[in-house]
C-alpha cells in the first residue's frame, strides 16, 4: 500500500551496534526492543559496496494509479462527478464521518492508518466488554444499551472489512503500461551500472514490485487484461541497446530474455500458482477464501541464494495487500495468499500490515529481516536513493540514522565518506527533507545536527519514473562512481 505515514514515536530508539540484529522498535506507543551496545573497534565499512540501495515510499507508486495514504481515504466519500468507492451503509459512514471529526479536532492527518488506528482502538475496547464477565453482566442490565453496544460492534467490524477490503483491491490492482515500461527501463539502467544487483525496501503495501520484476503468470495476465492484450501474453523485460546510458547488453537469465532475478521471500515465486476471481463481487465474499501451504510461506532462507547476476532483493518494511498470517501468534509464519489475493473476506484481520496500533509482530520474520537489511546497507554504502519517500515513517528514518551514526564512531571515520542521500520526488527539496527530520527528533536517540552533517544531499524534483528525472539520477551515480575512483 503507498504510504504517507505521519507518526511520531513517544520512545526514542537508541542506536545499535552494526554486527548485532537490530531490532528497530514499533511506533506510537508499543514498547522499543532495541539493543544498546558501542560501536565495535573496527576498520571503516566496505563503502564500495557495488549492490543499490533504493528506499521507495508513497510517491514511487503514484504514477502507476496508486493513492497515498493521504488521499486514500477520498475514496470513502461521493464526489460531485462519482459515488464513492467505499460500499458502505449510511451506519458506517457515519461512523467514518464522526471519526473524521475527531481526527480534526485533534489535529491529526487525515490518513488511512489515522482511520484504522482509530476503529481497531473501538474494536478492543468492545471486544473488551464482550469478553469481562463482569462489564458484559453490568452491561446487560439494560437491554437497551446492550443492543446499541452490539449494534456499534457491529457497525465497526463492517467499516474495518470494507477499508480493508477496498485496500487490497486498490493496492493490487495492476500498475499502467507507461509506468511499467518506463519503470522497467529505470531499472534496467541501474542494473547495468553495478554487478551486485539491486535492493530495494518499500513501506508501501502495493504489488507494484511483483508486477515489475516477476513473470509469475498470475501478474502477467493481469496486466494484460488491465491493457487489453491477449491472456497469456509475455510482457517484456527492456533491452537497451549499447547506445543507450548504462553500456553493455543485459545478461541473459536462460531464457534469451535478459529479465533480471526477483527475491521477495518466497521461493520459486515466479512459479507460485496464485488463483481467484478478482471481480468486486468477489472481492466482499465472507467465506474462508484465504488458504496456507508449506509452498508459499515467506522465509529468510529464500534470500540465501542472490548471489545471481543482476539480482533484485525486495524487502517489505511495513507488510503487503497479499500478505496474511493463517494464525494471530507472536512470530507467526507469513504467506502470500495463492487462493485469490483480492478475496480477502472475513480475512482482514489476518492481513499482515503494519499501521499504528497494529504492530505488535514489527521485529518478527520479515520486518526483523528487512530492517536489519536496511541497517546493514545504510552502514556499508555510501549512498541512498529515495524514491517517492516522504521522511515521516520514524521507523524507517531511525535505522538509517542509527547506521549513519554508528559509522561516524568508528577510528578514523571523521570527515570521511560521508553518506549521499539521493531523493528523487518532485515535492521535496533540502529545505522540506531537513524540516522533516527536525520533526522526527523526539524519536531517534542520536544527535541528528552531527549526523546531517555526515550527509550530502542531492535532490531529483521530477515524478518517478518519468525520463528526465531517472537520467539525473543516472548522472548523479556516474559523478560519484568516478569520484570515488
Amino acid at each position: 500500500m503507498a504510504r504517507e505515514d505521519s507518526r511520531t514515536r513517544d520512545a526514542a530508539v537508541e542506536p545499535t551496534d552494526p554486527i548485532a540484529e537490530v531490532v528497530v522498535s514499533n511506533v506510537s506507543g508499543t514498547n522499543a526492543t532495541t539493543q544498546e551496545t558501542t560501536p565495535p573497534v573496527a576498520n571503516l565499512p566496505d563503502v564500495n559496496r557495488r549492490a543499490i540501495t533504493i528506499i521507495l515510499g508513497a510517491g514511487a507508486s503514484t504514477g502507476g494509479g496508486f493513492r497515498t495514504f493521504l488521499s486514500f481515504p477520498h475514496l470513502f466519500w461521493p464526489t460531485s462527478s462519482e459515488p464513492a468507492k467505499l460500499e458502505a451503509t449510511e451506519k458506517e459512514r457515519a461512523l467514518l464521518r464522526f471519526i473524521m471529526t475527531g481526527l480534526k479536532r485533534k489535529k491529526r492527518p487525515l490518513t488511512t492508518d489515522q482511520f484504522l488506528w482509530v476503529l481497531d482502538e473501538y474494536h478492543r475496547v468492545l471486544k473488551g466488554i464482550f469478553s469481562d464477565e463482569a462489564l458484559r453482566i453490568r452491561f446487560s442490565d439494560s437491554l437497551l444499551l446492550w443492543s446499541r453496544i452490539r449494534e456499534l460492534n457491529a457497525v465497526v467490524q463492517g467499516v474495518l472489512r470494507r477499508v480493508c477490503t477496498l485496500t487490497v483491491s486498490h493496492y493490487s490492482a495492476p500498475p499502467s503500461k507507461h509506468y511499467v515500461d518506463a519503470a522497467r527501463e529505470f531499472y534496467e539502467k541501474l542494473l547495468r551500472e553495478n554487478h551486485d544487483g539491486i535492493d530495494v525496501f518499500t513501506t508501501n503495501y502495493d504489488l507494484v514490485p511483483e508486477y515489475l520484476f516477476s513473470r509469475n503468470k498470475w501478474f502477467t495476465n493481469r496486466l494484460n487484461k488491465a491493457w487489453g492484450c491477449k491472456e497469456d501474453t509475455d510482457t517484456t523485460w527492456p533491452a537497451l541497446s549499447n547506445s543507450d546510458p548504462g553500456g553493455n547488453e543485459p545478461s541473459d537469465d536462460g531464457q534469451g530474455t535478459g529479465w533480471p532475478t526477483f527475491y521477495n521471500g518466497f521461493a520459486d515465486f515466479d512459479s507460485l500458482e496464485l488463483a481467484g476471481d478478482d471481480s468486486p463481487d468477489n472481492v466482499l465474499e465472507e467465506g474462508p477464501s484465504v488458504k496456507g501451504s508449506d509452498d508459499n510461506e515467506w522465509s529468510e532462507i529464500n534470500y540465501s541464494q542472490t548471489t545471481a547476476p543482476r539480482a533484485i532483493r525486495l524487502y517489505r518494511l511495513h507488510g503487503c495487500v497479499a500478505w496474511y498470517y493463517r494464525e494471530q501468534l507472536e512470530n507467526a509464519p507469513v504467506y502470500f495468499n495463492s487462493d485469490g489475493i483480492t478475496s480477502i473476506g472475513s480475512y482482514y484481520n489476518k492481513l499482515c500490515v503494519m499501521y499504528p496500533g497494529r504492530e505488535q509482530n514489527v521485529g518478527c520474520r520479515p520486518h526483523n529481516l528487512a530492517f536489519r537489511q536496511l541497517y546493514h546497507a545504510a552502514f556499508t554504502s555510501n549512498f541512498l536513493i529515495f524514491i517517492g519517500f516522504a521522511f515521516r515513517d520514524a521507523d524507517v528514518v531511525a535505522a538509517v540514522f542509527n547506521a549513519v551514526y554508528c559509522r561516524m564512531l568508528l577510528p578514523g571515520s571523521t570527515g570521511k565518506n560521508k553518506m549521499h542521500i539521493l531523493i528523487y520526488d518532485p515535492f521535496l527539496d533540502q529545505n522540506i527533507f531537513e524540516r522533516r527530520i527536525k520533526q522526527l527528533e523526539r524519536s531517534i536517540a542520536v544527535p541528528l545536527a552531527e549526523v546531517c552533517k555526515q550527509m550530502t544531499i542531492h535532490v531529483i524534483r521530477f515524478p518517478f519514473p518519468s525520463p528526465e528525472g531517472c537520467e539525473q539520477l543516472l548522472h548523479v551515480l556516474t559523478k560519484m562512481g568516478k569520484q570515488a575512483h
